[in-house]
């Protein structure tokens, strides 16, 4: 139970102050641009994160969990071979992609969101990198790497403020943070050699059910595109403040979510009380700062935003607690692949994610950005019971899913 706190202890630390240094970031884009800018950029980067998720192929997940249960170095090798490829691929589409838009439209935003390819094919890298040191039980690097990418961020968008405009200072900023993070926890863990790699055909077939729950779950992130297709440009960007400046509140949970399957993955059955402990305190303090924010979201938007982003306030009460559903769902879907059960969240996260895609439309039909809200807090909600259900029903952890370690 100490490993397991103090490692938690370690990513939850890491991810708070780097939520923090997140919503500073986004906050200081909303204020130097309009809500209808801050809309465009916050759909790129939910499409982004999308797109990054289709070329993912469940590496990260797998590598931990398969790591974590015994798999040997090549197998360690094998994935993050493919992650650099897959990695090239997504920087071509995605800088293509983007850079047709920017013709096609002919707006200054346009070009400036051009670099955050470049960002996302970072962070999709460095997250797998962070998953194989959290299967080493190095947990601290990820703290590390996370204060360097957050803080860095805003320090260089900042700095970059004060001779170029906000959007093309948001990006490089945080282009710039992300590879030096990179860089840096590539030098700490050293990269494996492997004496003879398995097949690739092999490995991605071993990780298809982490990918499809990955893009499953990324495919929420669309949520900003949805509501801009269904009601236009500004209330896109009335909601995406709440659901763009607690997004980095998200990941506190998510953070806890490797260890949790690290430790199940080690020892299925001795672990399982440990977990529940753990993820009751995580649970008890996500709620207790999600109703600090819904009590104080009036005066947030105000302070952070300004008056042009007064309608946000109850959509971000709405959100507040829609996330406590979402955290408790990082949590059992963890437990649930660390058992070995990939394949059966894949099924759930696959059925969920155009649910909650259609709650969001019809929220957004009709409320507005409030309704949006509750549709994508609804969403939350299901998933999380669907979860909760499916781990009940569980009674025997799988040892290694993979063939081919």
């Amino acid at each position: 139970m100490r490993g397991l706190v103090g490692e938690a202890s370690w990513l939850t630390a890491g991810r708070l102050v780097a939520a923090l240094f997140q919503a500073a970031t986004f906050a200081t884009l909303a204020r130097n641009v309009s809500p209808t800018e801050f809309g465009y950029v916050a759909a790129v980067m939910s499409t982004l994160m999308v797109l990054g998720s289709l070329f993912d192929f469940g590496m990260g997940s797998l590598l931990l969990r398969e790591r974590s249960a015994g798999a040997g170095l090549d197998f360690v090798c094998a994935v993050l071979r493919i992650n650099g490829r897959t990695n090239a691929a997504l920087a071509v589409v995605a800088v293509s992609g983007l850079s047709i838009l920017a013709l096609v439209g002919r707006s200054g935003v346009a070009w400036a969101a051009i670099p955050l390819c470049l960002w996302a094919v970072s962070e999709k890298n460095g997250q797998v990198w962070l998953l194989y040191a959290v299967a080493e039980g190095r947990t601290r690097l990820q703290f590390q790497t996370l204060m360097i990418r957050r803080a860095g961020g805003l320090g260089v968008f900042l700095c970059l403020l004060q001779v170029v405009e906000a959007p093309w200072a948001f990006s490089l900023g945080l282009v710039v943070a992300s590879v030096a993070g990179n860089a840096y926890v590539r030098r700490r863990i050293g990269t494996p050699r492997a004496e003879s790699l398995p097949p690739f055909r092999e490995v991605l077939r071993s990780g298809w059910g982490y990918y499809v729950n990955s893009v499953a779950t990324q495919a929420r992130n669309l949520d900003v595109l949805v509501v801009h297709l269904v009601s236009g440009a500004t209330v896109a960007g009335i909601y995406a403040v709440p659901a763009r400046l607690t997004s980095p509140l998200r990941m506190l949970p998510t953070a806890v979510a490797p260890v949790v399957m690290r430790h199940t993955a080690r020892d299925a059955a001795g672990a399982s009380k440990a977990v529940a402990k753990l993820s009751l305190v995580v649970m008890g303090f996500m709620t207790a700062v999600m109703l600090t924010l819904a009590a104080l979201a009036e005066l947030a938007v105000d302070v952070a935003l300004g008056p042009a982003y007064g309608d946000a306030v109850v959509p971000l009460r709405v959100l507040c607690g829609g996330l406590i559903f979402a955290f408790a769902t990082s949590l059992l879907v963890a437990q649930l692949q660390g058992m070995g059960h990939s394949a059966r969240v894949a099924k759930m996260s696959a059925a969920m994610a155009p649910l909650s895609l259609g709650l969001i439309a019809g929220g957004t039909y009709l409320g507005s950005a409030t309704g949006a809200c509750v549709g994508l807090a609804a969403g939350f909600a299901l998933h999380a019971f669907a979860a909760g259900i499916s781990l009940q029903s569980v009674r025997r952890p799988i040892a290694i899913e993979s063939k081919v370690t």
